[in-house]
């Protein structure tokens, strides 16, 4: 009778083992980090889905310059885009000065901001220009859509 030693025996088994759950691991390792690098190629941009536009209701001018009420600018903008609107960044440019300032009214998609009341603004000088930046959260920060920007000229006296 042959007797066989215990280590003997599976000395044979346990190389292949280990060979196997080194496999698992390295295949599960690359696996996740394919998904990761993929999940950073198709982030959806959020101001790609950003639309503002001015409307123009019956009794009133879709943007215009009060002069006479303190250097005010009035106007209704809707968000016809599938993203909430944090706030707005308004730069005005006059003949003499420019001013920047953030109009900050979340605007959720389908729904309109009511500025007839009016945005002050501190700029000597006629306007020549008013620009709207729509500015929007994504992942935790907020961002300036400015390929999404409105640009005005020639603004009527309301």
């Amino acid at each position: 009778m042959v007797k066989m030693r215990f280590w003997a025996m599976n000395k044979r088994g346990i190389s292949p083992l280990v060979a196997l759950i080194v496999l698992v691991s390295f295949s599960v390792a690359l696996g996740v980090l394919v998904i990761n690098l993929l999940s950073l190629l198709f982030v959806e941009d959020a101001c790609e889905s950003v639309e503002v536009e001015l409307l123009e209701l019956r009794d009133f001018k879709p943007l215009c310059v009060d002069y006479a009420g303190g250097r005010v600018i009035r106007f209704v903008v809707r968000n016809a885009g599938t993203v909430e609107i944090e706030q707005l960044k308004i730069a005005v440019i006059t003949s003499s000065d420019l001013f920047q300032g953030d109009l900050v009214r979340l605007v959720k998609p389908a729904e309109r901001l009511d500025m007839r009341d009016g945005f002050r603004f501190d700029a000597a000088g006629e306007v020549k220009e008013i620009t709207i930046t729509p500015i929007v959260r994504q992942e935790g920060s907020i961002k300036s859509c400015i390929h999404k920007e409105m640009t005005y000229t020639d603004i009527p006296v309301c």
